[in-house]
């Protein structure tokens, strides 16, 4: 997707996902016309298609026009700069310490989809200072074994949690199968309930449990997924002050819980992967708020 803003002699051009053909095209007449500078803004865009890059390197370094390059994503900035370019890079991700300051945990719920995002989000979180828990559904037949795939990249302890298990930090805890899990007085609760939108465990269930105990301590993350687990309670996740973060669909194949959940309107960010990731590690205590900025 792309847009246009005219200030005067510049021209401002924004980028977006998906980058089409016809963007491209529009991409190339804007250079055709007559400004003094060009601002080239690739918002969440982590790279580039070559026909993309070849304009740019020849309105750049064979016409030798005024145009200025600025990546939102760091790998893309890292990569155009590894092909030659000038690029200025900003962070899309708000310090917004109000929500920030305060997590201890972060409780991401999903169903199918969602096994490879967080395996994903395992291998890249430092998790030095807060807690780790997730909610997926299992089908009651299945053996339990993500613990273990998730142990190959993390060195920090993964479990399935138990009941009457008090919660420690940079521990990743998942909800065993045929056990809804929840939370009293920084203790694992599991219970034999019934089953809670046609769920057990229900991400539900959780969400109300540990949004209730954690208020703005607490970080809820919706991953992928079908149906609608979860979706019921993030509007009182949004009024007891924890901090709901969404994945973004466009990275989803399961997106009936995303779209879901975007209908409710409750959430604070909706991220990319690679967002999601820097921003668990920004809530992650062990960055210190003077290192933000250098961080990001």
């Amino acid at each position: 997707m792309i847009r246009f803003f005219d200030k005067g002699s510049v021209s401002i051009i924004s980028l977006e996902l998906p980058i089409t053909a016809n963007d491209i095209q529009s991409l190339q007449e804007a250079f055709n016309r007559e400004y003094i500078e060009w601002r080239v803004e690739f918002g969440r865009v982590y790279s580039v298609d070559a026909e993309l890059l070849n304009i740019l390197h020849q309105e750049i370094f064979v016409h030798s026009k005024n145009i200025k390059l600025i990546a939102h994503k760091y790998k893309l900035s890292r990569y155009f700069r590894k092909l030659g370019f000038r690029v200025s890079f900003k962070s899309l991700l708000k310090k917004e310490r109000v929500f920030i300051d305060k997590v201890e945990v972060v409780l991401i719920g999903g169903s199918a989809d969602s096994s490879a995002k967080i395996v994903e989000i395992l291998k890249s979180v430092h998790l030095e200072n807060i807690t780790l828990v997730i909610v997926q559904h299992i089908e009651s037949d299945k053996k339990g074994l993500f613990d273990a795939i998730l142990q190959r990249y993390t060195t920090k302890k993964v479990m399935y949690a138990k009941d009457s298990q008090k919660l420690l930090k940079s521990h990743i805890y998942l909800a065993p199968k045929d056990k809804h899990l929840t939370i009293r007085d920084g203790f694992f609760e599991l219970s034999d309930a019934p089953k809670y939108n046609y769920s057990k465990p229900s991400i539900s269930l959780s969400y109300e449990s540990f949004s209730n105990y954690y208020k703005n301590r607490l970080l809820v993350i919706q991953e992928c997924g079908f149906a609608s687990d979860g979706v019921d309670k993030l509007q009182l996740v949004k009024s007891n002050a924890s901090v709901l973060l969404i994945q973004d669909a466009f990275e989803c194949e399961a997106k009936p819980m995303i779209t879901n959940a975007l209908d409710i309107g409750a959430q604070d960010y909706v991220f990319l992967q690679e967002e999601i990731i820097e921003f668990i590690n920004m809530v992650d205590s062990s960055y210190l708020k003077e290192g933000w900025i250098e961080y990001l």
